[in-house]
C-alpha cells in the first residue's frame, strides 16, 4: 500500500518535459523507498563470462528485473509521447537522455529569456531617441529656423526720405536776388550758363581750327 501510495506521487505529477525537474525528485524517492535506486545511481551490470557461475547468474538475472520493474516505473510516470522516445533504452540511458532534453529546455529557456532582455532594451532605446528627437523639435530654443528674419536679407535698406513741399515764396534767389525761387531755377542764372556755353564751344572750336590749319 505504502509503494502505491508513493508511486501515486509520479502518477498525479507525469513527466511532459518542463517538470523534469520535479519528476526527477520525485522518481528517486519511490526508488529509494523500493530499495532500486542503484539501477540508476550505479554502473550497469554486465552478464557473467561463466554462464555456470550459479550465484553469478542469479545475481544478474535479479538485476535484469529490478531493472525492467524500474524501466516500467519511470516509462509509466511520463508521458505517451516521452514513453514511444525511451521505450527501447534502460533506465540509465533514460535519465542520460532526459538530462540532455532538461539542460536543452533550460537552454531555450534561457536564449527566450535573453532575447526578450534584449529586445526590450533595444525598444526602450528606441523609444528614448524618438522622444529626444521629439522634444527637441517641439522644445522652445534661441534658434528657431522657421522663425522670419527681422530685417531684409539683401542687405541693409536705405531709409526712404519723404519729399517736403517748401514754400518759395519768401526765397531769395542767390543769383539775381530776387524773391520767390532758388538760384537752380532762376532764368536769368540759367540764360547765363547758355550763353557760356556757346563761348566754350567757340573758343573750342576756333583752338581746333588753329591746330589744324596755322594760317588762321
Amino acid at each position: 500500500m505504502s509503494s502505491l501510495s508513493l508511486r501515486g506521487i509520479l502518477e498525479s505529477g507525469k513527466l511532459v518535459g518542463p517538470n523534469y525537474d520535479d519528476w526527477y525528485r520525485n522518481m528517486r524517492i519511490v526508488l529509494m523507498h523500493e530499495k532500486l535506486i542503484d539501477i540508476i545511481d550505479k554502473p550497469t551490470v554486465t552478464a557473467p563470462v561463466e554462464p555456470t557461475d550459479v550465484e553469478a547468474t542469479k545475481t544478474y538475472e535479479k538485476y535484469l528485473e529490478q531493472r525492467l520493474t524500474t524501466k516500467c516505473i519511470m516509462l509509466a510516470s511520463m508521458s505517451s509521447n516521452l514513453q514511444r522516445q525511451h521505450e527501447d533504452m534502460n533506465p540509465s540511458e533514460i535519465i542520460e537522455h532526459l538530462k540532455k532534453m532538461g539542460s536543452d529546455l533550460h537552454e531555450m529557456l534561457n536564449l527566450l529569456i535573453d532575447y526578450e532582455n534584449q529586445f526590450t532594451s533595444e525598444k526602450k532605446k528606441e523609444t528614448v531617441m524618438v522622444v529626444g528627437k521629439t522634444f527637441k523639435k517641439k522644445g522652445k530654443g534661441k534658434f528657431n529656423p522657421k522663425r522670419k528674419p527681422f530685417g531684409p536679407t539683401g542687405g541693409v535698406t536705405k531709409l526712404k526720405h519723404k519729399k517736403v513741399n517748401v514754400n518759395q515764396v519768401d526765397v531769395e534767389c542767390f543769383y539775381c536776388k530776387e524773391k520767390g525761387h532758388w538760384k537752380r531755377n532762376c532764368k536769368k542764372y540759367l540764360d547765363s550758363l547758355k550763353k557760356q556755353g556757346k563761348i566754350l564751344m567757340k573758343n573750342v572750336f576756333m583752338i581746333s581750327l588753329t591746330v589744324t590749319d596755322p594760317t588762321i
